[in-house]
């Protein structure tokens, strides 16, 4: 899903123009942006939490040349989606 079919889904569900609806999933990206940067995490009840990770140092292997460099550990940004969104995306198995 696009950010433009994102604004189109939330003018149906809100009262909101479709101007309205970028200019607040723009202002929830920069807010993100914001929050990520000093580390904080950003928990959304209903959806999941977007968690601030460090990753640590590694060595891997450049299959081009054949050699093992060393990747310096850095941040990354994890998703961890909440039980009920892991429910509605992987329905309960039936019972063998």
């Amino acid at each position: 899903m696009t950010k433009n079919e994102l604004a189109d889904a939330l003018v149906g569900k809100t009262s909101l123009t479709k101007s309205q609806a970028l200019e607040a999933i723009d202002g929830l990206i920069e807010t993100s942006k914001d929050a990520f940067v000093r580390g904080s995490n950003i928990y959304l009840r209903g959806l999941g939490t977007f968690k601030v990770e460090q990753r640590a140092a590694k060595t891997a292997r450049d299959i081009r040349r054949g050699t093992t460099v060393r990747v310096p550990a850095r941040n990354t940004v994890k998703f961890l989606p909440c039980d009920e969104l892991k429910g509605l995306v992987q329905p309960l198995r039936p019972a063998e």
